[in-house]
């Protein structure tokens, strides 16, 4: 089971061409890091699924900031996926509440850690700050 570099989307197709599509969404300033940064976390990874299909593999990356704003290859990857314009601020919209869920989940397990800390260290069982 590949548990890192996992694209996600994988698409095996009957003509034995495989499309990873990776979805990410970054601040502004790390835009142009995560540009930089997708291909070369996927490049080795379509070369080996391509080697055991005996097959063309292409990724294609859908990079945005949570303001919506994209990068330049954004329209030819939009073109290569066959996506409407219409369906692109659905998918905005859909990978922007992920990435809020996704943080929230994440800062609310760190807090409930840093309590759970903070309860052996004070050697009580009292709640610091609670939960809704």
């Amino acid at each position: 089971k590949i548990r890192k570099n996992r694209p996600d989307i994988f698409i095996l197709d009957k003509k034995n061409k495989i499309t990873l599509i990776e979805e990410g969404i970054t601040s502004q300033d790390s835009l142009q890091i995560a540009e930089i940064e997708k291909p070369k976390k996927y490049d080795l990874l379509a070369y080996g699924l391509g080697s055991i299909y005996k097959c063309r593999a292409d990724i294609i990356y859908y990079v945005m900031t949570c303001n919506r704003i994209v990068t330049k290859y954004n329209k030819s990857n939009l073109k290569r996926l066959e996506i409407p314009h219409n369906l692109e601020a659905c998918i905005q919209s859909i990978g922007t509440e992920k990435t809020v869920e996704t943080i929230f989940i994440e800062r609310r397990r760190g807090l409930e850690e840093h309590h759970y800390v903070s309860r052996d260290v004070l050697g009580t069982n009292t709640t610091l700050k609670t939960f809704e």
